[in-house]
């Protein structure tokens, strides 16, 4: 039984994702379709290291490259949307430096769709005629002894990079993102469509959605900090201009600090 339901479910997540695909050109006018399509892959590619864990003989690497680079182009696209409203939003703006700053920005937006657009139209993702003998092999050793194994080492996992976070190792803090992330899709999978479920996870603060959140925002503000860091070297802006944008890099990294604070001191909590 739990075999049959995997399979649907992979099923499924294969068919939405082939719909958004295809409606790629959507994505321009409405973010939430990007939003849902990242989601959508997120899932898709939980599901596959669930299968991984449960059976060492699926074939992951093979069956998740042409999402892994549809998911790279939606993540850029994505990336490129939220500094330009990041720029938007900060209060320190001097035109000397936000005019070409925005307009530098909207450029590579520009670049980041079409790039996204080639991408959806030269990998074409696989149809579920192509993956479901691979999928029913691994779906029926997924058992539940083999689902639960699965969670106990994931959550290990999570406990170990949540241990002592160091801002000397801001590497273990987008791990334990993605690890969380990872926790909670199968979770809900577990718990929905399997009648398992494995409990938060271990280390973890309770309202443990809200903790995944903070993660993002951190993620989001760090990566925000180092491109912007990287312009302000590339970019040849000098005089206000220069100091305009210093001035805004520093109003970002403290944003960055705080939140980073509030990280570790969530998980310091008993």
């Amino acid at each position: 039984m739990a075999a049959s339901i995997l399979q649907s479910i992979f099923k499924k997540r294969l068919r939405r994702l082939r719909q958004l695909t295809a409606a790629a050109e959507r994505m321009n006018r409405q973010k939430e379709q990007l939003h849902q399509l990242r989601v959508e892959l997120k899932k898709w590619r939980a599901g596959l290291r669930l299968l991984r864990s449960a059976d060492p003989a699926f074939p992951y690497p093979e069956i998740y490259a042409p999402f892994k680079t549809l998911f790279a182009a939606a993540g850029q696209l994505r990336f490129w949307q939220l500094q330009l409203q990041l720029l938007n939003r900060s209060a320190l703006l001097h035109p000397a430096f936000s005019r070409p700053y925005r307009a530098y920005l909207r450029r590579r937006l520009r670049q980041a769709r079409a790039d996204f657009y080639k991408t959806t139209e030269e990998n074409d993702l696989p149809r579920w005629r192509e993956l479901k003998q691979e999928f029913r092999q691994s779906c029926k050793v997924s058992t539940p002894l083999a689902v639960s194994a699965y969670f106990e080492a994931l959550g290990k996992d999570i406990s170990l990079k949540a241990r002592h976070p160091s801002r000397r190792r801001p590497a273990d803090l987008h791990e334990l993102r993605k690890l969380v992330k990872e926790y909670a899709y199968n979770r809900q999978l577990a718990v929905k469509q399997l009648r398992f479920d494995p409990g938060p996870p271990p280390a973890l603060p309770a309202g443990s959605a809200n903790f995944e959140e903070l993660l993002g925002q951190w993620h989001d503000q760090d990566a925000a900090c180092a491109q912007l860091a990287e312009d302000l070297r590339t970019q040849k802006w000098k005089g206000t201009a220069l100091h305009a944008g210093k001035t805004v890099l520093r109003e970002w990294k403290r944003a960055e600090r705080q939140l980073w604070a509030e990280i570790a001191a969530t998980l310091r909590k008993p």
